[in-house]
């Protein structure tokens, strides 16, 4: 019993890393503002970290780049770029 009901519930943090996983693959800014969109993949990485799968800061970092960069300019990512680069606080 113990093990049917384990191998349900891997099932669906499978399930949900796949699902959450998908959505940050496809995320974008659009008509969001700046807040609203990081608010939003936050949420997707915080639920990810919630069930237990490990996303790594640059990931996190690279998800948002690259929903902004479909977006912007070439000035706009030089921007982004360097702003997130010359942070002297970690992450």
């Amino acid at each position: 019993m113990n093990t049917l009901i384990l191998n349900f519930f891997e099932s669906q943090t499978c399930a949900k890393v796949h699902q959450f996983g998908s959505e940050l693959q496809r995320i974008k800014k659009g008509s969001h503002s700046v807040s609203e969109y990081l608010l939003w993949i936050k949420a997707l990485i915080d639920s990810l970290i919630f069930i237990g799968f490990c996303v790594l800061p640059h990931e996190h970092i690279d998800v948002i780049l690259d929903g902004l960069l479909r977006e912007c300019d070439a000035c706009c990512e030089l921007l982004v770029v360097v702003s997130m680069n010359s942070r002297l606080d970690p992450y």
